[in-house]
């Protein structure tokens, strides 16, 4: 094979659609998937930013966006700075921002296999991810109005926007919807984590976290209590540790009468 052929022939390979077990195709960006042509390195600093460049998320997840679209790059690399001397221009942090670091990694991997853009995840009014919750929850909670989702009538590319739902446990719900009824337990055994999950979803018309004992017994709504879901999806080491507010359960939007 000539070298032009076998250019052609490996663009070609890295740009084959990844599908998942059911058959669907998965969202993502040329490369995502295949064999690896480049890499790219970028270095999370610890520094504040009131609008967008290279130095804020924003700006890094959209230079990332940039590189897998058009450089076809397979991988960028996010590495937390650590500094490694003492000199007045370099900058000066508590401790590296190692956090940051992990959140970029989850926002890289939104838009390279969940089908999100970079300006879905961040813009200019929000530069940074935030510490305690995670990007697919953030853009949830930012996204209300899409929900809630009927998982036995969601198409596979709108249940990977469901937080909680990952592209294996989405293809289980395609495969197994045909064969079985949807329930609480059987979401979990799919891989479902429900914990974010049921807040999000319906089954057969039925609001998931109604059918939760441990969160359908309260009242209130959540436009008069604004938090109540935040804390519902911060990460568990950031969750708060008032146990009347982790039991109040107010309505959600959707569900107003």
């Amino acid at each position: 094979m000539g070298g032009q052929g076998f250019r052609q022939h490996r663009a070609a390979k890295r740009r084959k659609p990844f599908q998942d077990s059911s058959g669907q195709e998965a969202p993502g960006y040329p490369g995502a998937y295949e064999n690896p042509g480049q890499g790219r390195r970028v270095r999370a600093k610890g520094r504040p930013c009131p609008a967008p460049c290279a130095i804020c998320d924003d700006g890094a997840i959209c230079d990332a966006e940039r590189l897998y679209l058009a450089l076809d790059v397979r991988r960028v690399y996010y590495s937390a700075y650590v500094p490694t001397g003492v000199d007045p221009r370099l900058p000066v942090l508590g401790k590296p921002p190692l956090g940051r670091e992990h959140r970029l990694y989850q926002a890289d991997w939104l838009f390279r296999f969940y089908g999100f853009s970079s300006s879905e995840i961040l813009d200019g009014a929000h530069p940074f991810l935030e510490e305690n919750i995670d990007p697919k929850s953030n853009w949830a909670l930012r996204n209300l109005q899409l929900f809630p989702l009927e998982l036995k009538t969601a198409e596979y590319a709108q249940l990977l926007r469901v937080p909680g739902i990952g592209p294996k446990s989405a293809s289980r719900i395609v495969a197994a919807r045909g064969a079985s009824r949807l329930t609480l337990e059987t979401l979990a055994r799919l891989g479902v984590v429900m914990r974010r999950a049921k807040w999000f979803i319906s089954l057969g018309g039925v609001l998931a976290f109604r059918n939760d004992p441990d969160s359908s017994n309260a009242p209130g709504r959540l436009l008069e209590r604004p938090e109540f879901l935040r804390d519902q999806l911060l990460d568990p080491a950031f969750r708060r540790r008032d146990e009347a507010a982790a039991k109040a359960q107010p309505d959600l939007p959707w569900t107003a009468d």
